[in-house]
């Protein structure tokens, strides 16, 4: 396995099957989920301040993270995902392991990230803690206000 930036030609369509696996599989109506991921696909892999990594072994992704610049001296890990068939082999630690030494190798230091709540214990074992902000939803009514 090894672990390399993102190219649309060889990696999106696998990258957009694992990621509708993975995040999506939740609620399918919230979106239009082909281009929502199509757009975030796009922002990590064009955005200066973003980068998407993949992790691959005969050019089958395995993984995924993304980095983006995110404030003062500030990054933010997302998106990272491992194929169900291919969890517990250590791809998502070396996924993180790789983003934070391609944070550190740019000078940064301080790393958020969001996460789901059965995901924490994965988290807290590579050394990150809650903060003291939590996050908040509210689904609106799809009905129109007058």
């Amino acid at each position: 396995m090894e672990i390399t930036e993102y190219v649309s030609d060889l990696h999106k369509k696998q990258v957009h099957e694992l990621w509708e696996s993975v995040f999506y599989y939740d609620d399918k109506t919230c979106c239009d989920i082909d281009s929502h991921i199509d757009y975030i696909i796009d922002d990590a892999s064009s955005v200066e301040s973003a980068s998407l990594f993949v992790a691959v072994d005969s050019d089958k992704v395995l993984g995924t993270v993304a980095v983006a610049e995110h404030g003062c001296n500030s990054s933010v890990i997302y998106m990272l995902a491992v194929d169900e068939d291919y969890r517990g082999r250590g791809i998502g630690c070396a996924l993180l392991n790789y983003a934070e030494k391609y944070i550190k190798d740019n000078g940064i230091y301080n790393i958020t990230l969001f996460t789901k709540q059965h995901n924490i214990g994965f988290f807290n074992k590579a050394g990150y803690s809650s903060s003291e902000y939590i996050e908040m939803n509210k689904k609106l009514s799809t009905e129109h206000i007058a």
